[in-house]
C-alpha cells in the first residue's frame, strides 16, 4: 500500500523506468519528471513523508525547507545540506545504504503517531528559514560586527 512519487529527472530515469516495468511496480511507483515549485507544493500536500536521497554533499536543501513547511518528516542522506536543513524533523541514512533508507521509510509508515510528531517538528523547523527569521539573524550579525569595530 506504499506509493512513491518521484519528482525530478536525470540520467538514471530510463533505468528506473525499466526497473519499474520489469517488477510490475507501475501502480506503486510514479515518475513525474521535473516540476515547477507550485506543482511541487501540491505533491507535498498529499504526501506523508519526504525523502531526499542525494548522493553528493549538497550545500543546502531548499526543497527540504519547502517540505518542512507543509509538515513533512524528512529522510535524507547524512552529512548533507538536506540533513542539516531537516534537523530534528528528519532521520538520516548513509549514502547508498538502501537497506537503511528502506528501514527509515518503513519506520514512518509503521508509526503514524511518530510521523505526526515529526511533522510538528517539521513545521517548527521551517520557521527558522522564514524570511523574517533569517533577516533578523542577518541584522544581528551586522550589528555585532559594527559593535566589534567601534
Amino acid at each position: 500500500s506504499v506509493h512513491m512519487h518521484v519528482i525530478g529527472s536525470g540520467d538514471e530515469e530510463p533505468t528506473l523506468r525499466k526497473f519499474i516495468e520489469k517488477n510490475n511496480l507501475q501502480k506503486q511507483v510514479h515518475l513525474h519528471g521535473w516540476k515547477a515549485r507550485e506543482e511541487l507544493l501540491a505533491f507535498f500536500r498529499h504526501a506523508h513523508l519526504f525523502v531526499h536521497p542525494c548522493r553528493w554533499p549538497e550545500p543546502f536543501g531548499l526543497v527540504v525547507v519547502e517540505a518542512l513547511r507543509v509538515g513533512l518528516p524528512v529522510v535524507a542522506t547524512e552529512e548533507t545540506g538536506a540533513s542539516w536543513a531537516a534537523g530534528e524533523a528528519g532521520i538520516t541514512f548513509k549514502k547508498d545504504d538502501v537497506a537503511e533508507l528502506q528501514k527509515h521509510i518503513l519506520f514512518f509508515y509503521n508509526n503514524p503517531d511518530t510521523r505526526i510528531e515529526y511533522g510538528k517538528r517539521a513545521i517548527a523547523r521551517a520557521r527558522l528559514f522564514d524570511a523574517e527569521a533569517v533577516s533578523a539573524q542577518y541584522v544581528d550579525i551586522l550589528e555585532s560586527l559594527v559593535i566589534d569595530i567601534l
